[in-house]
């Protein structure tokens, strides 16, 4: 898909001491709907599902370990990451698609941002 000509803001986390947390920035491709029929025609939900569960896997039993959930949409890919009992990240579809923190700590948020980066190379990996 080489008529991308926006850029897209690559994946950051953010130090916020005031709340004592590290949050995930992760951006999707501009043209993210684009290429939503494409990464599902080509396997790729398949991969992230695979990723999910060896994170899972890694984390049962240790001081890290929570429940890791993805909630997908037919048109939108990828809608919610499920990072515990009540925090993710949620798909925010405007001019700069991204996802959105809610409920979040150190922990969650870099599980759940590393899915977030795996989902968006996944993305950036269709043709």
């Amino acid at each position: 898909m080489d008529d991308l000509k926006i850029p897209f803001l690559l994946p950051t986390f953010q130090a916020i001491p005031d709340f004592k947390t590290i949050l995930p920035n992760i951006y999707l491709q501009p043209d993210f709907r684009k290429r939503v029929p494409l990464f599902y025609g080509q396997g790729r939900k398949e991969i992230i599902e695979t990723y999910v569960n060896n994170i899972n896997e890694i984390i049962k039993g240790t001081s890290y370990d929570l429940e890791v959930r993805l909630m997908w949409d037919d048109a939108l890919g990828l809608r919610n990451i499920g990072a515990g009992p009540s925090a993710g990240l949620d798909l925010e579809d405007n001019v700069m698609p991204k996802f959105i923190s809610h409920n979040l700590g150190v922990t969650s948020g870099y599980i759940a941002g590393i899915i977030a980066m795996q989902y968006v190379a996944e993305l950036g990996k269709v043709e």
